[in-house]
């Protein structure tokens, strides 16, 4: 967190995903856009989150690796209260 200051600082925005066991939502200011997905159950879940605007590359700064980004969409999958915080390449909100 202390190394990417858009969790400080930047806007906060809720993101839609098919699986009511998992939160998701995008920090975000001009220059980086990071998205965190948890899963809140003892279970394990598979989840697809809607980016807007967005199909390029990311990078995964925290948790799991078990993901994919395709036709503006992630879909990963968490072990029980698994996470993970992903950077992008480039987001338009």
């Amino acid at each position: 967190r202390n190394n990417n200051s858009v969790l400080k600082t930047g806007k906060y925005l809720e993101l839609k995903n098919d699986n009511s066991a998992i939160y998701s939502f995008v920090r975000h200011d001009e220059n980086t856009s990071i998205v965190v997905i948890a899963n809140t159950k003892n279970d394990k879940h598979r989840v697809t989150v809607n980016l807007p605007d967005h199909d390029k590359d990311y990078e995964v700064l925290m948790g799991t690796n078990n993901l994919s980004l395709k036709n503006g969409k992630i879909t990963a999958e968490l072990l029980p209260y698994e996470y993970t915080v992903v950077r992008l390449k480039f987001m338009e909100l």
